[in-house]
């Protein structure tokens, strides 16, 4: 859902909305205006056909202040596009709006291609060939024919990808759940001393995928959910060995009166007869599934769009 501010940018710079974006031509080129979370990315669809150009650009754009006057905290320039990363809380939209005033004479100054130069064949749209597709995120301005290549493309790519994939959701779930275990210990062990770390989220989701990839498990839909559910086994085994690490300190000191070996019977009779105790636990469980939640969504996003192949999606 896109917000009022994103709307009100669209609207200001004569872009399109839909699908949650803003795109069309500014200044003669074609760009795509996402915001996230935390973030808004600016892209512009463009090759630098007089070589050289693209480099001088980005040493140029290397030694402006571009962070301090416009928040922009990152910039990728690849072979087909430009994309650029703002952030900040005051205001950020009319940064990106002020940004894309300056930025997008200073492409027409280093040759860049306009929108209605086709990314597919490389040919000039002539007026009504043309149709807006988005790609990976990126929405650009092609010729008709070109955009069902693109869409045929992308199917015959999946499935090649498809047919060499030889790896096996079994042995898959196996690497994920181990390496879901790992991050579980580091998660125990700061629970323990009385931490939450959003970063540790992160390190059970990269740990439960790297998992993944070592046992070679399939490059399938199926991977999402697997991950998915390595990350919550990691979050709830973490949880309940943070206690069982209290449990060991008490019997260590005398506090309670034990065997070593009963510490998992003792977690699970007081977890069934006292509420509160019971209320602590769940609540640990449910911080550390929301910060793995934020600190893995990024990732599981990605492996999403890695296992659905690339789309090829028609604007209005």
């Amino acid at each position: 859902m896109a917000s009022p501010k994103l709307k009100q940018l669209a609207k200001e710079k004569g872009l399109q909305m839909d699908r949650g974006v803003a795109y069309g031509y500014f200044k003669g080129y074609a760009v795509t205006v996402h915001e996230g979370s935390s973030y808004i990315t600016l892209t512009t669809a463009t090759r630098f056909p007089v070589p050289g150009t693209k480099e001088s650009l980005e040493r140029y754009l290397g030694e402006q202040e571009l962070k301090k006057e416009y928040n922009l905290v990152k910039t990728e320039l690849l072979n087909d596009r430009i994309t650029m990363w703002f952030t900040g809380l005051t205001n950020p939209m009319k940064k990106v709006g002020a940004f894309m005033d300056w930025f997008f004479p200073l492409l027409y100054r280093y040759s860049a291609e306009f929108y209605n130069v086709c990314s597919v064949c490389g040919q000039q749209i002539q007026p009504g060939q043309g149709q807006w597709v988005m790609e990976a995120g990126v929405v650009r301005y092609v010729h008709a024919g070109c955009c069902q290549k693109l869409m045929d493309d992308a199917v015959t790519e999946l499935d090649i990808k498809k047919q060499a994939d030889d790896g096996s959701y079994g042995m898959g779930a196996v690497g994920a759940f181990l390496g879901a275990a790992l991050g579980a210990v580091v998660w125990a062990l700061v629970l323990s001393i009385g931490y939450f770390a959003a970063v540790i989220g992160l390190l059970i989701g990269w740990l439960a995928e790297k998992g993944y990839t070592l046992f070679h498990g399939r490059r399938g839909k199926a991977k999402v959910a697997i991950l998915i559910m390595a990350v919550i086994f990691g979050v709830v085994l973490g949880t309940f060995v943070s206690q069982a690490i209290d449990v060991a300190k008490m019997i260590g000191s005398g506090e309670i009166y034990a065997e070593y070996s009963q510490i998992p019977a003792l977690i699970f009779q007081v977890f069934g007869s006292s509420s509160q105790y019971r209320v602590e636990i769940l609540a640990n469980i449910g911080i550390g599934l929301l910060f793995a939640g934020l600190g893995t969504f990024t990732m599981l996003k990605n492996t999403h769009t890695e296992v659905s192949g690339r789309k090829v999606v028609v604007m209005k």
